[in-house]
C-alpha cells in the first residue's frame, strides 16, 4: 500500500477552521502544485500575505483566508469584464456613470503615460491659468503642443476604441 499524505482542506460550516484529509501521493503533488500555483501569484500581486509558517495550511482558497488582502487589484475595464464576463453591458450590472469613471481614468492613465506635459497644462489650467499661459511656464510651443497631444488622441482612441 502507497503511503499517505495530508492535505488541508477548510471546513464547509466554519471557513477559518482546516482540516487535513489522507490522500495518495500523485493526488497530494497535483492539489499542491496548483494551490502553490495559486498562492504564488497573490503573494505576486500582494493578495497574500501568508506566513511561511502558515503555508502548510494553504488550500489555495484565497477568498476565505485571512491573510488575504486586496493587493494591487487594478480596477479597471478590462479588470471588470473578466470578472462579470461578456454580459457585463448587456445587463448593466454597473452604472453608466461607474463606467464613464473607469474609461476616462484608463484614458487618463494613458495620457500621462504617452504625454506627460499635458497632464501638467491640465493642473495648470485647473487652477486658472490659461492654456498659453500654462505652455509658457512649462517651456511649451503651443503648435508643437497642439499636434503632440492630438497625434496621442488618435493613439489613445485606436486603443481603446469606440469606448474614447
Amino acid at each position: 500500500m502507497s503511503e499517505l499524505y495530508q492535505i488541508p482542506v477548510r471546513d464547509s460550516k466554519n471557513s477559518n477552521l482546516i482540516k487535513f484529509i489522507s490522500v495518495t501521493e500523485t493526488i497530494y503533488v497535483a492539489i499542491r502544485r496548483e494551490t502553490g500555483r495559486i498562492r504564488k501569484k497573490a503573494q505576486r500581486h500582494g493578495q497574500c500575505i501568508c506566513p511561511k509558517s502558515y503555508r502548510r495550511k494553504c488550500d489555495g482558497n484565497c477568498d476565505y483566508c485571512r491573510f488575504h488582502t486586496s493587493g494591487d487589484s487594478d480596477y479597471s475595464l478590462e479588470r471588470e469584464i473578466e470578472i462579470n464576463g461578456d454580459i457585463f453591458f448587456d445587463t448593466c450590472i454597473v452604472d453608466e456613470k461607474v463606467i464613464q469613471k473607469i474609461t476616462a481614468a484608463q484614458q487618463l492613465k494613458r495620457l500621462s503615460e504617452l504625454f506627460p506635459e499635458a497632464i501638467a497644462v491640465g493642473k495648470l489650467l485647473e487652477i486658472g491659468l490659461s492654456e498659453r499661459e500654462s505652455l509658457k511656464q512649462l517651456g511649451l510651443k503651443r503648435s508643437t503642443y497642439r499636434s503632440r497631444l492630438q497625434k496621442v488622441r488618435k493613439q489613445i482612441e485606436t486603443e481603446l476604441g469606440e469606448l474614447f
